[in-house]
């Protein structure tokens, strides 16, 4: 089962939270075995986009909006703190789990926490952890208990399911501290500069290798706050709903991102736009497809404007690390002899 590495991809490309919505995320990656990635690292997300990191080489707390900064906030020694006991607890843990298991070699061992509210002030929290990209141990806030994901994870439920400050220690971070920081956070974004940015809008066209097929990718990029509607529509009149969207992704200076594809033939003489509504913009903004403005569709351009990988790359690193491992057959390393589960 692999659904922890599914939640973890796919939570960074599918649409964010609608309006009113807020959520605050920290996904943690412990690594054993690779010298080339850090042993341990923290991202921080708060409502799509990056807003801090952590990592084993330079042990500094770096974060990547104007409104977290030392001396602007009282609870910054409070992260550091989190940082660090997080760092010891993970590299503590995975040494006990890759020991009871008799592993060796490339092994990736993660944790998703977090928080988030409603437009009615409903919150819910969650924590689970994940071993080489597959569910391992998920904790019931309600019924404060960690419940295993898979046999292997039995005895680790079970010695933790003792814990009882453990158990506190979850419930009150979950319930009470990411909670905290979130309302705060929201607090922050609303004071903070970066006001409503209207997006720019461009449509790439890209002709298949066998001619057959005529693909319109509209970029929609640059915008802010991240609720937006885009659609595709033919002859003015009819909306498209057979389309491919990327989701609504973040860029590395916290504007947001989204395109959305429509496949048509290539001697289609229908008119072709699209249509972006966003707060920023006091009325639909309408891009109509003219294949003379927009190039010849038999040369492939590419994504001519930046998809934001660098804004994303470090939050999804820690998930594709666990997809290159498994897809090369490197993770898990080597099991010794009477390998036990846990």
């Amino acid at each position: 089962m692999e659904m922890f590495l599914v939640f973890l991809l796919f939570s960074l490309f599918l649409p964010v939270n609608s309006e009113g919505n807020h959520y605050l995320h920290f996904y943690l990656t412990g690594v054993e075995g690779d010298q080339t990635f850090p042993e341990f690292l923290i991202v921080a997300m708060f409502d799509g986009a990056q807003i801090g990191y952590y990592d084993s080489t330079y042990k500094k707390l770096i974060s990547k909006v104007e409104w977290i900064k030392e001396d602007k906030d009282q609870d910054w020694n409070e992260y550091i703190a989190y940082s660090l006991r997080q760092q010891q607890s993970f590299e503590y843990n995975m040494k006990i789990l890759m020991q009871r298991a008799n592993h060796t070699g490339i092994h990736v061992y993660q944790e998703m926490v977090g928080c988030e509210t409603d437009a009615n002030g409903k919150t819910r929290a969650f924590n689970q952890f994940g071993y080489n990209g597959e569910d391992y141990l998920v904790f019931e806030t309600e019924n404060v208990r960690w419940i295993a994901a898979s046999h292997f994870a039995v005895l680790q439920q079970n010695r933790w399911n003792l814990n009882r400050a453990g158990h506190q220690y979850s419930k009150d971070f979950t319930d009470h501290v990411c909670a905290r920081w979130l309302k705060k956070f929201i607090i922050y974004q609303e004071k903070s500069s970066m006001s409503q940015i209207p997006p720019e809008v461009r449509i790439i066209p890209r002709k298949s290798d066998d001619g057959e097929s005529l693909t319109l990718s509209c970029m929609v990029t640059g915008f802010y706050p991240h609720d937006v509607d885009v659609n595709w529509v033919k002859t003015g009149e009819i909306t498209l709903y057979d389309t491919q969207s990327s989701g609504i992704l973040p860029n590395e200076d916290r504007t947001f991102q989204l395109q959305k594809s429509i496949e048509i033939h290539p001697a289609d003489t229908n008119t072709y736009s699209c249509q972006v509504e966003h707060s920023s913009l006091n009325m639909t903004l309408n891009v109509p497809y003219d294949p003379r403005a927009n190039g010849d569709p038999t040369v492939n351009p590419g994504i001519i404007i930046g998809v934001g990988i660098v804004g994303i790359l470090i939050v999804a690193i820690a998930g594709f690390l666990v997809w290159k491992y498994k897809g090369k057959g490197k993770i898990g390393g080597k099991v010794k002899k009477n390998c036990v589960g846990l």
